[in-house]
């Protein structure tokens, strides 16, 4: 199945604002389990429902497109009715067009929508999606005016700005993985560097909401080793509000992969998840 849980794509960094169409969504929608919903996609979904209703801190006025699109990937995963899935693709249409015409060829195939739209149908979505991709005027990021607006220090901005971008060179367009490896290897050790330096997660308080996530990339494209060492500092960061939730839950994943051969969270595709007693015992440890 090509589409997956969104959270391990997006983590609802940049809210747009919000729309005259808005819709209120019961923070509080569990559904009960369908006879044709496996046990581990009912898992999952569950997962992405709690996680991003946390992430909007029960006020469902402040969804954004990417909590929109996880909503519709959970009522996917649920089977739920053809109208709760189009609303919430609808939902993030408005709230942000362009980056939802972008993520929705990666996230979903024809088959995995194949209860929602017809071949012909979902053909004509992702050829409109296509064309409002490119068509996308590129905005220019002014450093300069981020560190200055929120009083940071220009230099370690860059620092991490620049690190983002090879943390993601060649992961978009997926041509040169070789290179990336290096790239990866190399990110870390600054990364090592930072932490020697600066003794904390560099997040939010120190870049911004826009970098938040930049240490905690790489640390999650790293060795086992590394991402043992740096998952109680990720954890801190998340307590200190300088890192949201859910990439702590995806690093934790990462690692339990590698060392178990099953996630706790879902965000690793094709990935079986932990039996139920170790899913509640690791996510009671880290709050999660």
């Amino acid at each position: 199945m090509k589409y997956f849980t969104l959270f391990l794509l997006f983590f609802s960094l940049s809210c747009q604002g919000q729309q005259k169409n808005q819709i209120i969504i019961d923070l509080d929608y569990f559904p009960d389990q369908k006879e044709n919903v496996s046990d581990q996609s009912y898992h999952k979904a569950i997962n992405i429902l709690k996680i991003t209703y946390d992430n909007v801190k029960n006020n469902s006025n402040q969804l954004n497109y990417a909590d929109h699109i996880n909503l519709a990937t959970a009522f996917v995963y649920l089977k739920e009715p053809k109208s709760k899935v189009l609303e919430q693709f609808e939902q993030a249409k408005e709230k942000g067009l362009e980056e939802t015409a972008e993520l929705f060829p990666i996230i979903y195939s024809k088959e995995s929508l194949r209860d929602y739209f017809s071949s012909a149908e979902y053909d004509s979505i992702v050829f409109k999606y296509k064309e409002i991709v490119a068509n996308k005027k590129e905005e220019v990021f002014d450093l300069v005016a981020y560190t200055d607006q929120n009083q940071f220090d220009y230099d370690l901005v860059k620092f991490m700005a620049d690190l983002a971008e090879r943390d993601q060179r060649h992961r978009k367009a997926n041509d040169n993985w070789e290179n990336q490896n290096y790239l990866d290897s190399i990110n870390i050790l600054s990364i090592d560097s930072l932490f020697k330096q600066h003794k904390k997660y560099i997040g939010k308080s120190m870049v911004g909401e826009k970098f938040s996530h930049t240490m905690w990339a790489v640390i999650q494209h790293s060795e086992l080793e590394q991402q043992e060492f740096y998952l109680p500092i990720v954890h801190k960061a998340v307590q200190d509000g300088d890192l949201k939730p859910v990439p702590l839950g995806m690093l934790i994943d990462r690692i339990y992969l590698k060392k178990y051969g099953y996630q706790i969270f879902g965000s690793q595709s094709g990935v079986d998840l932990a039996d139920d007693e170790t899913i509640q015992k690791v996510k009671f440890k880290y709050g999660l």
